[in-house]
């Protein structure tokens, strides 16, 4: 784009830098968010420090085969997507944390079948595509069981926010008021981000005990004291996390396929 072909702007004005601008906005929720829900974000690291442990752990041996391959990818995926989730919540993208969210779930999800159904693993890695469907009717009746309407609750809310509709699309009155709309304008209310908070605790606690689950079936053993920091690590998320509310009322569940949601 040459100098004649920009843009043309208003005269008498003062020229900002919109993409600083926006850099200083996240810097600022990111503040406020973490300063308000210390408590909150610094457990969620500390499930992703026992996260990084295991990595390490894991990193002094070579897989013994493909199906303890495949958990060592779902493992560092799953990481990778928590980590982003808390960098886009504390920068005020709770919407595309919880799309995140959904990722590190459902990645979550084919680790706990494949701890259960390890033969599965080798048919995956070679690309089938096994739906989320099948793995919560699997998990519900697995050696190892995750409860059906538990997985369910988890995928229809994520869901909601990974498929765009006016529900999680925010009204941003651009032209109407408003000259840049994006990203966190620090007015968002508290309602609106800490239930997002409390899911990506959730998530990460839920991580942490599928991962140790799934390489404790293939027979690796963590240090003892790493092993009884991770097993005290579910009862302080769920302490904490039920301070926060829901994402939904739970008498007001949303419906399946009410929001566009697939049938999955």
């Amino acid at each position: 784009m040459t100098k004649n072909d920009s843009i043309a702007q208003p005269t008498g004005q003062v020229q900002v830098d919109e993409l600083r601008t926006l850099e200083a906005l996240e810097a600022r929720t990111f503040s406020e968010r973490f300063l308000r829900f210390n408590p909150e974000f610094t457990l969620f690291r500390k499930g992703i420090s026992l996260s990084f442990e295991l990595v390490h752990f894991l990193g002094d041996t070579a897989p013994r085969d493909t199906c303890e391959r495949v958990q060592r990818d779902l493992l560092c995926d799953s990481i990778d997507s928590l980590w982003l989730a808390e960098h886009a919540l504390l920068r005020g993208y709770e919407n595309q944390s919880l799309v995140l969210l959904r990722r590190a779930y459902e990645t979550a999800s084919l680790m706990a079948y494949f701890a259960n159904f390890p033969s599965a693993a080798a048919d995956w890695e070679a690309g089938k595509r096994i739906s989320n469907s099948k793995i919560r009717n699997a998990l519900d009746s697995a050696p190892t069981p995750e409860p059906k309407e538990h997985l369910e609750e988890m995928y229809r809310v994520y869901s909601l926010f990974t498929h765009a509709n006016r529900d999680t699309v925010y009204h941003r009155l651009l032209g109407e008021g408003n000259r840049l709309p994006l990203g966190c304008q620090g007015n968002v209310s508290e309602k609106h981000y800490a239930p997002a908070i409390r899911e990506l605790l959730r998530q990460v606690m839920w991580f942490v005990d599928v991962s140790n689950f799934a390489f404790a079936k293939q027979g690796l053993r963590p240090p003892r004291s790493y092993i009884d920091r991770m097993l005290a690590y579910r009862d302080e998320v769920q302490a904490l996390a039920k301070r926060l509310p829901p994402l939904f009322n739970e008498h007001v569940r949303p419906q399946s396929g009410a929001n566009g949601l697939p049938e999955t």
